[in-house]
């Protein structure tokens, strides 16, 4: 007899009954969230950073210029 056909003699067909539940105790629910929550976090900053970076940095960029820009024209007529 074959090591296959020993274990479907084993099997059974439950039909939606519960067999076996886990107990409150036995389920690992919150510690795989965490497992890898630094790369997760590195891949979403790194993400966000070439999706939005190059629009804040010109953003910020024409902000800096206009200021300038401007406080020089105010100035220009001083002696």
């Amino acid at each position: 007899m074959s090591i296959a056909s020993q274990l479907w003699k084993k099997h059974y067909n439950i039909d939606g009954q519960v067999a076996r539940h886990l107990s409150p105790m036995e389920q690992n629910i919150v510690s795989p969230m965490f497992k890898d929550a630094h790369t997760k976090i590195f891949k979403k900053l790194m993400d966000f950073t070439l999706e939005a970076g190059p629009g804040l940095i010109a953003g910020i960029a024409v902000f800096k210029w206009s200021n300038e820009e401007f406080h020089r024209l105010a100035h220009e007529h001083r002696p």
